[in-house]
């Protein structure tokens, strides 16, 4: 059904008359290096890919006809009405995208200069997209900006659908650039900051990179962007941390994890808590790790006449500073980790 849609709204988009023209867009000085080389770079990344283009005898985005415009008209009018057949299927039945997708390669190679030549470039992005073919729905994209500079309102639309598919093979200097071609028009664009932002931490400019988190985070706090932007940031945060410190955490609370599993496990069937971490095995645990990642014992506190307990790893320091701490904590050293009742309570901040 959404194949059907899409080529449904392929074929209408092909008999269409108005041109979306907005005027061209400008991508002024961001003040940041590491943003300004990137422009340039990326820049100069798609002027070459153009000129390889324009330059290949087989092109397809940039081909060249030597027939009077009239001739090409009705070459377009004869393929447009063959497309429109192909996608009239009925029932559950998906049109056949390998054929339409012929027929539109021969309207750009046939009738390069004719209306309908520049429908077929830019709608010709959506059948690759249907064969989940990204690179070449992107070429078609990029020469399409780069053909058509006065259709601004399509090229707002191609450089969102390029900024995804820049992070989709993680080409973070290419979604930066893209991103921040709709920013500067538009930039209350949550989704597209956020690609901003990751951008900006895997190109080395983390402090930008959080800055723009933050602001997702407090301008659209309900948003799956926030949430998206909280995982990011503590991903940030545990990455400030020394690597084997950060580790060790991680196998911590892998460990506690464990235990807290095995022990609602263990209430639940036998309607009681263990008397100790060594009660859970074997049959809650194959075997007893009763350590943290430091080798400090895990501490275990039972309240039996409320059924309530603590578990906790006295963290990097081996000081455990009690079970009333809460919350979350970016810096490592020296922390606590708390579960109570199988529940995390007081643990350092990781991304999902």
């Amino acid at each position: 059904m959404k194949a059907r849609l899409m080529f449904g709204v392929f074929a209408v988009f092909f008999v269409g008359s108005a041109v979306c023209a907005a005027g061209s867009f400008s991508l002024g000085s961001s003040q940041n290096p590491i943003v300004d080389e990137n422009k340039k770079a990326q820049e100069l990344k798609i002027a070459e890919r153009i000129r390889k283009m324009k330059e290949d005898p087989k092109s397809l985005f940039f081909a060249k006809s030597k027939l009077a415009p009239a001739e090409q008209e009705k070459i377009a009018a004869k393929l447009l009405e063959n497309i429109r057949k192909a996608t009239d299927v009925g029932g559950m039945d998906s049109p056949d995208s390998a054929k339409i997708l012929d027929l539109a390669r021969q309207i750009l190679r046939s009738a390069p200069d004719t209306r309908s030549a520049q429908m077929a470039h830019w709608n010709i992005h959506v059948i690759f997209l249907t064969l989940e073919d990204e690179d070449s729905a992107g070429n078609a994209l990029e020469s399409y900006v780069a053909k058509y500079p006065d259709d601004a309102g399509r090229a707002l639309e191609a450089w969102d659908k390029l900024s995804v598919f820049a992070v989709h093979r993680q080409d973070w200097g290419a979604a930066l650039y893209y991103a921040n071609r709709i920013l500067a028009k538009d930039p209350g664009r949550h989704p597209l900051l956020l690609t901003k932002a990751r951008a900006l931490v895997k190109l080395g400019a983390a402090r930008e990179g959080e800055v723009i988190l933050k602001k997702i985070i407090r301008d659209a706090p309900d948003s799956v962007q926030a949430r998206l932007a909280e995982d990011e940031l503590k991903a940030l945060e545990m990455s400030s941390q020394p690597q084997e410190l950060a580790e060790k955490y991680r196998e911590t609370m892998n460990i506690l994890r464990q235990f807290a599993t095995a022990i609602a496990t263990y209430q639940i069937s036998k309607n009681t808590l263990p008397a100790s971490l060594a009660s859970l095995v074997p049959d809650y645990l194959p075997r007893l790790q009763d350590t943290d990642a430091w080798g400090n014992k895990l501490i275990y506190k039972i309240d039996a006449r409320s059924q309530k307990h603590w578990l906790a790893s006295a963290g990097s320091d081996g000081r455990f500073d009690g079970f009333e701490q809460e919350g979350e904590y970016a810096e490592l050293a020296g922390k606590d980790i708390i579960f109570v009742d199988s529940m995390p309570v007081f643990v350092p901040r990781m991304p999902r």
